[in-house]
């Protein structure tokens, strides 16, 4: 058997209600941590919390208190339990407000981009090689060194999108160089390389071109692959989504959000 030693706040101060009433207080301390460290000096490895304001009025008034509490046991080994109530539901809920709101950002975008999204400018990215690679084919024929780069980056760029447009299964990306553990970090790095190798089919097919400033069609494709990528370079969702981590990985929203169920947003980095 576990004992857990408890700490009761309420105004940030260590209380005891007498059989929960509040109007029979009784006020331990007005230091919480002091509290704490005496628990661990005495041998306790978890500390029991109950947040009295927020179980009565789902009020946030203790929130720093807690957090400093959490502190507390990080540096001296203590494992925090925190009972909140109303808390719990009502900060819970908003961490998963926030994560619901954030999950879109990659196919919505965020408001600060006008309309545009990441996902809709890679589509454009994803398409329009498509194109050229056809281009390509047809020009330089189908075994030229640089429509077969181009082909295999774009089917390793199509793979990424696809796993983090729908959520499918990542293992089909183990394959890639640059694949560790984040299908959104490999959709960069796979973006990246997909525009390395349309830049040199572009390149080869200039060079047999009669007039390398007049190649049709394929020079509009060109031209839009890479506005696609100017815009991208441009938009804002990164910031928004290390604005997002920075609100929610801390404690506890940390703690809230797994509760809740709250995954992970990635930066397109």
């Amino acid at each position: 058997m576990q004992l857990f030693p408890a700490i009761d706040l309420r105004g940030g101060q260590v209380v005891r209600l007498t059989q929960g009433d509040y109007d029979r207080m009784t006020v331990y301390g007005q230091d919480p941590c002091a509290q704490a460290r005496s628990f661990v000096a005495a041998g306790a490895k978890n500390l029991h919390v109950v947040d009295l304001d927020g179980a009565k009025d789902g009020t946030l008034s203790n929130y720093d208190t807690i957090a400093a509490l959490a502190k507390q046991g990080t540096a001296l080994v203590l494992s925090v339990v925190v009972m909140l109530a109303a808390f719990v539901g009502f900060g819970g809920a908003k961490v998963r407000g926030k994560y619901n709101e954030a999950r879109q950002w990659f196919t919505t975008g965020v408001s600060a981009d006008n309309g545009y999204a990441l996902s809709e400018e890679l589509t454009t990215r994803a398409n329009t090689a498509a194109n050229i690679i056809t281009t390509g084919a047809n020009t330089l024929g189908a075994d030229s060194a640089e429509v077969q780069a181009a082909q295999a980056a774009l089917d390793d760029f199509s793979a990424c999108l696809e796993a983090v447009q729908n959520g499918s299964k990542k293992q089909s990306l183990t394959s890639l160089p640059y694949y560790q553990g984040s299908a959104m970090h490999a959709l960069c790095q796979a973006n990246e390389a997909l525009g390395t190798v349309i830049d040199q089919l572009y390149a080869k097919m200039q060079e047999q071109a009669a007039d390398p400033m007049k190649m049709g069609a394929v020079q509009g494709q060109y031209g839009q692959f890479n506005s696609a990528d100017t815009i991208i370079g441009n938009l804002q969702y990164n910031d928004a989504v290390y604005e997002y981590q920075n609100d929610v990985g801390g404690f506890p929203a940390s703690m809230l959000g797994r509760l809740f169920g709250v995954q992970e947003v990635e930066p397109f980095a």
